[in-house]
């Protein structure tokens, strides 16, 4: 029985405009700096950055690792709060969001932002007041495509992950999802380009969030 839904927040029910390529050269600054350009010379992508810190962890060191990564969150966060100052919502974002609380489903955000950018955008849009749980990059040690969040998340809620699913508009949401074993649906609306050496084969995917409440609907019945 479905008792909760977990949403991505960039993409999915507002849009950041982050600039990925102002980011990107923002973390690449800080690797050149703590003398680490070695071993990030084929990331590419901000979350890359993340993952191959992580990766990096056991390598570099515990000290090194925490230092690096909150220059890193520190880094991301200034981008990705400065752009949830202008960000607006996705077509049907409000409808959907309504649609799932008068279906008695719990709801709970799950993004990869910082949790200033998060506050300040669903405070700024009005929809912080659906979710009763709000997981940021902040509140795990590893983020998505890592199945950390919506563990998280579930455990929070107090549902478990079969009783769940998550809605995301990225590779890293899928990837997140099938890691954490919880049906997600794709949707299928930025566009962004294919992420060198990553692919996805969604079960679920959809166009819109139209598309996605009435497959939610199909999963009550």
């Amino acid at each position: 029985m479905l008792r909760a839904v977990l949403i991505d927040l960039d993409g999915t029910l507002t849009m950041f405009n982050i600039d990925i390529s102002a980011m990107s050269r923002a973390l690449h600054i800080i690797v050149d700096e703590e003398s680490l350009s070695h071993l990030f010379n084929d990331v590419e992508r901000p979350f890359q950055y993340f993952m191959r810190l992580n990766e990096l962890r056991g390598v570099i060191g515990e000290d090194k690792y925490t230092h690096v990564r909150k220059r890193f969150h520190d880094a991301a966060c200034n981008l990705e709060s400065t752009a949830a100052t202008k960000a607006v919502k996705t077509p049907y974002s409000d409808y959907f969001l309504e649609s799932l609380e008068s279906l008695g489903l719990k709801m709970g955000l799950v993004t990869n932002s910082c949790r200033n950018a998060a506050e300040l955008v669903l405070n700024r849009l009005g929809f912080k007041k659906y979710f009763r749980v709000i997981i940021a990059r902040d509140d795990v040690d590893r983020m998505k495509p890592f199945p950390d969040p919506l563990n998280k998340a579930v455990s929070i809620l107090g549902v478990s992950l079969d009783e769940s699913l998550y809605i995301g508009d990225s590779i890293m949401d899928v990837l997140a999802g099938e890691a954490a074993g919880i049906t997600t649906i794709y949707l299928d609306t930025t566009r962004l380009p294919p992420i060198k050496g990553l692919c996805i084969k969604p079960r679920y995917k959809v166009s819109s969030l139209h598309e996605a409440l009435q497959l939610v609907k199909s999963f009550l019945q």
